[in-house]
């Protein structure tokens, strides 16, 4: 969660807005479209019943499907060709075969199948112990993943594909599934640092020598290794079994299941899918006060980036430090720009507005 600060002394003519002050507001995406794996799908589980939300590998709905409502896109099913393993070898042939929309420039595209490889690699190439012998055959897997990513930055760029959000890959053998000892999980995890380090590697040099594309990175990795050690504080729970392991095919809104890191052996729950869509949300559009008035008793602060149908918190401190004090909450169901009113409590004020992650079923 990330903050936008400014500091006001009432009673005088000028205002000192700190660094996170900013002007302009982001431009909208018209559409969203996505490649992905089973995380990322909505139409595409064989396994569909009552231990799953509709066709999706999860007990709610999944991160792209809130990132529309943020975004205040429709989220179009069809315009997500994400699947159970699928990994970067048919991620070429989709972006290839992929035909442009007419508003191909304005909308944001995911390409998200990183993880797809890990998990074929496991199962289909490698199997533990993994020693240093086992360095050269992963890194040739890790290269070959990563040429094929740059394949289809390139394709896509091609087809006038202009934003893109690219997060990095988690360590897979850290998911249920994966009854692997530390030693071996610390190996897996090495090379995924490996892989993200060239794929960040990538999209640096791929931006670079194309100018007119931004590609995002949310670090998913880190934000699994995160809740996963410290679960508590996203309020989840994490025992090393998933919810339907745990609990025995718990109801999808299950008080207990719900918060759950893993709803199957493979796949987060839908709490956890926030997540990963407040971490990209923050990256595309990260909440910005572009403007203050304020008086002697009053005043107002102007907010863009709103993401939509999410409450919005300002909370004051006298100076900088603990206690900070909620003044105002605001949720926008239509504009990412906003005034929001406030009444000044002392000489010196400092304000902060976040939009903190407060997940409710589905």
């Amino acid at each position: 969660m990330k903050f936008s600060k400014l500091k006001i002394q009432s009673g005088i003519t000028s205002i000192l807005i700190a660094l996170f002050l900013f002007t302009g507001a982001k431009a909208s995406f018209t559409s969203i479209y996505a490649f992905g794996d089973g995380l990322s799908t909505t139409t595409s589980n064989p396994s569909a019943g009552p231990d799953y939300y509709g066709l999706r590998y999860c007990n709610g709905e999944i991160w792209i499907e809130v990132l529309c409502k943020w975004q205040g896109i429709a989220y179009v099913s069809t315009r997500n060709n994400s699947y159970y393993s699928h990994n970067t070898v048919a991620l070429v042939t989709n972006a290839t075969s992929f035909v442009a929309p007419p508003d191909v420039a304005t909308s944001l595209f995911i390409v998200w199948c990183a993880n797809a490889d890990f998990v074929g690699y496991i199962f289909e190439d490698t199997t533990p112990p993994y020693t240093a012998a086992n360095i050269p055959a992963w890194t040739s897997f890790i290269d070959g993943s990563i040429a094929r990513h740059e394949t289809v930055l390139n394709t896509l760029y091609n087809k006038g594909v202009r934003t893109l959000i690219l997060p990095n890959a988690a360590n897979i053998t850290r998911i249920p599934q994966f009854l692997f000892d530390e030693q071996n999980k610390v190996f897996a995890g090495e090379r995924t640092t490996e892989f993200n380090t060239k794929l960040k590697s990538l999209v640096a040099t791929f931006m670079l020598n194309h100018p007119d594309m931004v590609i995002y990175q949310p670090d998913v990795f880190s934000l699994f290794e995160n809740a996963r050690t410290n679960p508590s504080s996203f309020g989840l729970i994490h025992d090393g079994l998933d919810a339907i392991a745990a609990l025995g095919r718990p109801a999808l809104n299950d008080a207990v299941g719900s918060n759950y890191l893993f709803w199957d052996d493979q796949h987060p729950t839908a709490k956890f899918q926030m997540y990963i869509a407040d971490l990209s949300q923050q990256l595309i559009s990260p909440p910005k006060v572009t403007a203050a008035t304020f008086s002697s008793a009053s005043g107002q602060i102007q907010v863009a980036n709103i993401p939509l149908n999410r409450q919005g918190i300002v909370e004051t401190s006298a100076n900088l430090l603990p206690p900070w004090t909620e003044a105002t909450s605001f949720t926008e169901e239509v504009n990412f720009t906003r005034s929001v009113p406030l009444t000044v409590t002392g000489p010196r004020r400092f304000y902060r507005v976040s939009f903190p992650v407060v997940w409710t079923w589905p």
